[in-house]
């Protein structure tokens, strides 16, 4: 099987928003090429890029959608995490069609998704994928999947959430992304006249995410501008769960004949129940922080001015010079009791803390002195967690980059091979054709050669066995020649009646 190697590899190198490779018009990125997801009439305001995953021999096809949405609570809050859905050959009904985009699309999101760039809309297609159950997905290992307070963020990941509920999907994507390898697969999967199955892909994304369904989500409430009003205790049940509305694909003709909606699963809903209290605190977690900071403005202002004065007062047995003295004896904690007391904390933190409290220019007050160990008691954790969670965030992205870089060669290595055998086979066809033909010309010419050798033999042969009758002919001539020679002259000569002459009787002894 001979594949020509397409132009169309995957060379996107920098990152881009979300810590996705950024993909160039002339060349997609590693995580595939860009398309626009539908699951009503208008398109989702997700970035997508469609990777496709495929063993010829083996007929394994799997679609990658990949989109990135920002979380509440992930480790850097500046970059959104990614989620990857994974759309099996095997999950797929056999209505899947592969169209010309003939419904409106926004120009501007189209612009987007073309390789050439020039505004050329020729080339669009529409995949649409109808699923016999929801598509499983990929996602980031965290305890609770939330996005971020703001409305754009939660707008977003409402959007992810559908699509992952979505049992009809339509992907449109400039066809001119498509290398040669990559269209046979699109084409099986169109005309579904083959078994196919999906393509193992949980070696490598099980590395590095969580493979779950669209249940993982927690609801996120829905995104508003209203500024919360200020309550005196916090709410006893969370606020509602709302969505926004979702238009249908296509809308009804006025003589469809109405239907009653479906029930919804029991043990889907026996599950949503039970995990409503971690969702619950996870709401609370993330709603409290921009709950105080409205609040506590209000507050503070009527409750500081009487607690400040009782926290820093200066106590009548205070004196400096006893200060002075005690500072380092008793109120300084040694390398060793720090150890003792957070039994985690490096030794370099246990040696910078007891180097800052033994600085003789520290002029501290008792409320000071008092509230600083407790402080870098609970700063040092802090700061060594921070530490190696930056050490172990990078190194996760060094080994997902290292690990995308060695699948990405080894994917194309596997397309060499498979184009090596076949150039190999068609090149043996070529010669042995060539062979072939060779062994013909030089049989004919054989042929000919025999020929010609054995014509020239039988002439030969035949002009021997000419001249041999010819001789004995001649032989024989000559013989009969000499017997009638010899018969003439033993005969006698008489003369008969009427005196002719004429041969008389011969007379024998």
């Amino acid at each position: 099987m001979s594949k020509s190697r397409s132009n169309n590899k995957e060379k996107g190198k920098s990152k881009g928003k979300g810590g996705s490779k950024s993909t160039s018009k002339s060349n997609p990125g590693k995580h595939g090429f860009p398309v626009l997801a539908y699951i009503t009439s208008h398109p989702l305001t997700l970035s997508c890029t469609l990777r496709i995953q495929h063993h010829e021999p083996r007929k394994q096809v799997t679609l990658m959608l990949r989109t990135c949405v920002s979380l509440h609570g992930a480790d850097d809050s500046n970059e959104e995490q990614a989620f990857v859905l994974q759309y099996d050959a095997d999950n797929l009904l056999y209505n899947t069609s592969n169209d010309a985009a003939t419904a409106f699309h926004p120009s501007d999101r189209l612009d987007t998704i073309v390789r050439n760039g020039n505004g050329d809309h020729t080339h669009i297609k529409t995949l649409a994928l109808h699923l016999k159950r929801p598509t499983p997905l990929w996602c980031p290992d965290m305890d609770t999947l939330l996005p971020k307070s703001e409305p754009r963020h939660v707008e977003l990941f409402n959007e992810l959430v559908q699509l992952a509920k979505a049992t009809t999907v339509r992907l449109v994507f400039d066809h001119s992304w498509l290398s040669l390898e990559q269209k046979v697969p699109i084409e099986r999967i169109v005309k579904g006249k083959e078994t196919l199955a999906g393509f193992p892909v949980a070696d490598y994304y099980s590395r590095f995410y969580r493979r779950a369904d669209w249940t993982v989500f927690a609801p996120a409430a829905e995104p508003s501008n209203k500024r919360i009003r200020r309550v005196s205790s916090p709410p006893s049940t969370p606020p509602p769960y709302k969505r926004q509305a979702i238009d249908p694909l296509y809308a009804g003709s006025p003589t469809e004949v109405a239907t009653s909606p479906s029930l919804p699963c029991p043990k889907l809903t026996a599950h949503e129940t039970d995990c409503q209290p971690h969702a619950i605190t996870a709401a609370v977690q993330r709603l409290l922080p921009s709950t105080l900071k409205q609040i506590l403005p209000e507050v503070l202002p009527s409750v500081l001015p009487s607690l400040l004065p009782t926290l820093f007062a200066l106590p009548q047995s205070f004196t400096s010079d006893a200060y002075t003295s005690d500072l380092a004896s008793t109120s300084t904690p040694s390398p060793k009791k720090i150890s003792h007391i957070i039994p985690d904390t490096p030794p370099n933190y246990s040696r910078t803390l007891t180097s800052a409290l033994t600085q003789p220019h520290l002029n501290l007050t008792p409320l000071a002195q008092s509230l600083l160990p407790h402080l870098l008691a609970h700063m040092i954790p802090q700061l060594s967690k921070m530490h190696n969670s930056s050490i172990k965030k990078w190194t996760d992205n060094a080994a997902l980059d290292f690990a995308e870089d060695a699948e990405q060669a080894r994917l194309e290595l596997q397309h060499l091979v498979d184009e090596g055998i076949g150039e190999v086979v068609k090149q043996s066809g070529y010669v042995l054709e060539e062979l072939r033909g060779q062994v013909v010309d030089v049989g004919r010419e054989a042929a000919e050669a025999v020929g010609e050798d054995v014509e020239r033999e039988v002439e030969r042969r035949g002009l021997e066995a000419v001249r041999k009758i010819r001789w004995e002919v001649d032989a024989m001539k000559k013989e009969v020649d000499m017997n009638g020679v010899a018969l003439r002259g033993s005969r006698r000569w008489g003369r008969g009646k009427g005196g002719c002459y004429s041969v008389g009787s011969r007379k024998i002894g």
